[in-house]
């Protein structure tokens, strides 16, 4: 396919890799451009002549100027390399590369994780910590910078896993990872989740049902928010004054598309509180694929859980939302067109919780007991997770 190119005034413009051999998707794919954004008329010779809409962003993005920032000690191979568009000393726009060794990998991850902890005051002195550990490569993750990074004040903390709502049931590797550390453990079981939220059957059952249900949509949401009441009430029986939970940044990422798209109410972002209840979220600072190249790096022996059993297949099924992946996929992409907007989203939804957090309102859940952001239309007085679960006549 042969494709002319013409700028928003007319003017012809070159791209990179136009030959025949490409489909017009792929051309504008290589110069990072939206089909979106170009208007496509097919000419008299059966060539195609496209106009981009815009001019200024595809001439500048391509020249953005390129600030490669060593951070290695003498000839050591580069182990991970950070990217981010900000502004120099001058105020003119830049794309900085932090290239990293492995030590100095290892070090940016503490020092960010501890660095984040402690300017967000998530954890301080004198703490009882509540900390949801599920197995999985977030939690392990942040298990493991807890006991490693310096500089953090003295605190209190226990690990607890909700059974099969946030966790693999293999209880020993829970067990055996949390006594590594010297961390003390506690299961919660399926019982005690059936009687907190009335539930007529088993938990196994009520999330297959859930899957299977016209609510599905809904089932990572409902599950979320049972995992987290059950938490809640752990907390409250341990005297506790925070729960921890493994979200890497990309969570924060979406949390704030998805308040941007509904407009709901947020109470939080790397802390969260309902007035009862604080949560608090240190792994905020690492974004998923730096979090995978640390513990390949400190925990070369680590394996993530298996997905080959039926519980964990179903559970894998649950993250197939189809609203709920679309914002993941718009984060990502976000994150490879410009590196370092998680950082411009934060800020923002960070003075977007802080004007409107005098204006929120919590009501208790007449099942569960846990509590959720009032909104004046709503018709039941029960929160959304377990309007769901009585809606799929599952309590």
């Amino acid at each position: 396919m042969h494709v002319d190119f013409f700028d928003k005034d007319g003017m012809p413009y070159r791209l990179i890799h136009n030959n025949e051999a490409l489909t017009l998707e792929e051309i504008l794919k290589l110069n990072d451009i939206p089909i979106s954004s170009v208007e496509v008329s097919e000419a008299e010779n059966g060539a195609y002549r496209t106009r981009l809409l815009y001019n200024t962003i595809f001439k500048s993005f391509k020249s953005i100027p390129v600030e490669r920032v060593p951070s290695k000690a003498g000839d050591s191979p580069i182990y991970y390399t950070k990217q981010f568009i900000g502004f120099d000393e001058s105020g003119a726009l830049k794309r900085f590369l932090f290239d990293m060794d492995r030590d100095g990998f290892g070090d940016y991850i503490q020092s960010t994780f501890s660095d984040y902890t402690l300017k967000k005051n998530l954890v301080e002195k004198g703490d009882s910590i509540l900390f949801g550990f599920s197995g999985g490569t977030d939690s392990t993750t942040m298990l493991n910078l807890l006991k490693s990074t310096q500089h953090l004040p003295d605190y209190d903390i226990k690990a607890v896993t909700v059974g099969n709502l946030g966790g693999t049931p293999d209880k020993a590797k829970i067990s055996d990872a949390c006594a590594k550390y010297g961390m003390e453990h506690e299961f919660i079981g399926d019982n005690e989740i059936i009687t907190a939220f009335n539930l007529k059957y088993g938990v196994t059952q009520t999330i297959d049902s859930l899957v299977r249900s016209e609510k599905r949509e809904f089932a990572v949401t409902t599950l979320q928010h049972m995992l987290v009441r059950m938490l809640e009430i752990k907390r409250e029986e341990g005297g506790h004054n925070k729960i921890m939970m493994g979200l890497e940044r990309e969570t924060m990422i979406n949390a704030a598309l998805a308040y941007m798209l509904s407009g709901e109410q947020v109470a939080g972002v790397s802390r969260k509180t309902d007035g009862e209840n604080t949560y608090i979220f240190p792994l905020l600072s690492l974004l998923k694929k730096e979090e995978q190249a640390y513990i390949r790096l400190a925990m070369p022996t680590y394996r993530d859980l298996d997905v080959n059993n039926a519980t964990d297949a179903r559970r894998y099924s649950l993250y197939e939302s189809g609203y709920r992946g679309l914002i993941m996929l718009l984060a990502g992409h976000l994150l490879d067109v410009f590196p370092g907007i998680d950082i411009y989203l934060e800020n923002s939804l960070e003075k977007i919780v802080a004007r409107s957090r005098s204006s929120l309102e919590f009501a208790v859940c007449s099942n569960c007991g846990g509590r959720y952001i009032s909104v004046e239309d709503t018709e039941t007085n029960m929160c959304a997770a377990c309007s769901t679960l009585k809606e799929t006549d599952l309590i």
